[in-house]
């Protein structure tokens, strides 16, 4: 007899999870109650059970996304009954043919883009990838659509490559993530005092925060890597950029191998590159491969909040400013919820103001 394990949605936000281990190979023997696969759902890890004893099929593959109504794996009495039964993912069948589910990912980007889930199913779109191309499309029809007459009373003025070459590598990143934010504030700051006591380079206060992160994200490793194609990839090496306004465009020099430097090499790389944006020696070498951005404020004057956008194949960034009037620090992580949570990110601020703190 067959036995299909279907994995039951747990919770309105987890239409679309990911198997994180599979405990049996294809045709071993199982026992009823075995944990045979978990799940990794927004809120926790799932352990699917054998719901009777014989041999195993996996029907999805390890680190594979799946939605409710999905099956898991087959059980049967011997490989021939297994190999009869068609071996494709279906959905859950109760007495009808269910309609195949709009994903939660696409459900929040369309949220943000004002499209209700009404206008999702009239458009046929349940995935994240159909909506991207929907938006895309649409896009490209406005701006080919607008009226002209209607630009004619402002007047023009051109970006600069450099600057749309920006725009157009920060829309991309967005497009693939789903940017959440979480912040902290630190009182009783005194930029001028913590400058003092770490010798810092006009106020700045970037090598200091740096090699703490530095260390900070060897622990919260989704911190530091980007989600591709229902993978999380994660950087072995710690490469920290941080931002430049420069020429109406943003430079972001990085100091790589952070987790190798001590905090005076950190602090003399940083001067290095900044001599060099300033003397328009930068090179395209000394603004490659950041695995983690901290866009820094505090240097340029009083602001209660910053919030910057991830930058590409990146998880997350630091946006850090300074009310002198209030002496408070705030810092605010972007992360992308494909690969942490609140949690991890409040956790790695409280670990960073727990050591600017010492």
């Amino acid at each position: 007899m067959i036995t299909k394990i279907i994995y039951e949605q747990q919770g309105v936000s987890d239409q679309e999870v990911e198997v994180i281990s599979l405990l049996f190979n294809d045709y071993d023997e199982v026992a009823e109650g075995d944990i045979i696969a978990e799940i990794e759902t927004s809120k926790t890890v799932v352990e699917i059970l054998a719901s009777s004893k014989g041999l195993i099929k996996n029907s999805v593959e390890l680190n594979s996304t799946i939605q409710a109504g999905d099956i898991i794996a087959i059980i049967g009495d011997s490989a021939e009954e297994i190999d009869g039964e068609k071996d494709k993912e279906v959905k859950l069948d109760v007495s009808e043919k269910i309609e195949k589910s709009i994903s939660a990912k696409a459900l929040k980007i369309a949220k943000s883009n004002n499209l209700t889930e009404d206008d999702l199913k009239k458009l046929n779109i349940t995935s994240v990838e159909e909506l991207n191309e929907h938006i895309k499309s649409d896009m490209s029809d406005n701006s080919s659509s607008l009226n002209q007459d209607f630009f004619a009373q402002y007047t023009e003025q051109s970006s600069p490559k450099n600057k749309l070459s920006e725009i157009e590598s920060l829309k991309l990143a967005q497009s693939k993530t789903l940017p959440c934010t979480c912040s902290i504030l630190i009182e009783d700051f005194c930029i001028e005092a913590f400058s003092k006591k770490h010798n810092l380079y006009f106020n700045n206060i970037f090598p200091v925060l740096a090699s703490i992160c530095s260390d900070e994200l060897m622990k919260y490793r989704n911190l530091n890597g980007f989600f591709h194609d229902n993978k999380k990839y994660i950087y072995e090496e710690v490469n920290i950029g941080f931002t430049l306004d420069a020429d109406e465009y943003l430079q972001v020099p990085v100091v790589h191998n952070c987790e190798k430097l001590n905090s005076e090499e950190l602090k003399n790389t940083f001067i290095e590159l900044l001599t060099a944006s300033i003397t328009g020696k930068m090179t395209i070498s000394m603004m490659s491969k950041p695995t983690f951005v901290i866009s820094d404020l505090s240097a340029v004057g009083d602001c209660f909040f910053h919030t910057p956008l991830l930058a590409p194949y990146t998880s997350a960034i630091l946006g850090t400013a300074i009310d002198k009037n209030t002496s408070r620090l705030s810092l605010t992580l972007t992360y992308d919820h494909q690969m942490s949570s609140g949690k991890e990110a409040l956790l790695f601020l409280e670990s960073i103001r727990t050591k600017l703190s010492i």
